[in-house]
């Protein structure tokens, strides 16, 4: 996903000639979006994944993503972030009817390559934000199904959720780097 963000963030700043859209574009509550992230890379890490308090990982990722929640519904004056809203929405049905957790596959995470992922799934049943999918995972078409191997720098298993959030962040880009109509450059 990082991919797909960086590339639409040059593209955008080319296509608009500069950063000049940055400047005169607003978006409001961005702190609630440091804040989920600050969450996610703190149950993210190692350090948390092994420690005691990992199994409070559910409720912390359901918070940091309540966070997001309210940084998109405050920015739906952007077409993008109305699309984003669908993926996460779809996203957070997924994780919440399975226990906070997101259903991955171990013939799917075979695809992208991600073998340390699939010892760790196996060895406890969940990792970081993803938990093992089984016969029991509720909302499968939801989950991370889509496996992608090749090429490496966009390997890895999305949900239709992350595909639909992509293609809203780069709409969102776009639309952030965009020059104020009426405003010559």
């Amino acid at each position: 996903m990082t991919v797909f963000v960086l590339v639409a963030a040059i593209l955008g700043i080319i296509i608009n000639r500069g950063f000049e859209g940055v400047v005169e574009n607003s978006i409001r509550g961005f702190y609630l979006a440091i804040i989920g992230f600050i969450i996610q890379l703190g149950i993210f890490s190692s350090d948390f994944a092994f420690s005691e308090y990992e199994y409070l990982t559910p409720y912390f990722y359901i918070a940091s993503l309540v966070f997001l929640l309210a940084f998109v519904l405050l920015n739906l004056n952007y077409h993008g972030m109305k699309i984003i809203l669908v993926g996460f929405l779809l996203n957070f049905l997924a994780i919440i009817t399975n226990g906070g957790y997101m259903p991955q596959y171990i013939d799917k995470l075979t695809i992208a390559g991600e073998f340390e992922k699939i010892e760790l799934l196996k060895q406890y049943g969940h990792f970081y934000n993803g938990i093992l999918g089984n016969s029991q995972t509720r909302l499968r078409p939801l989950t991370d199904i889509i496996a992608i191997g090749k090429p490496a720098i966009l390997s890895g298993v999305y949900s239709i959720g992350d595909l639909i959030i992509i293609v809203g962040l780069i709409i969102f880009i776009f639309e952030f780097t965009k020059k104020k109509k009426g405003r010559s450059g």
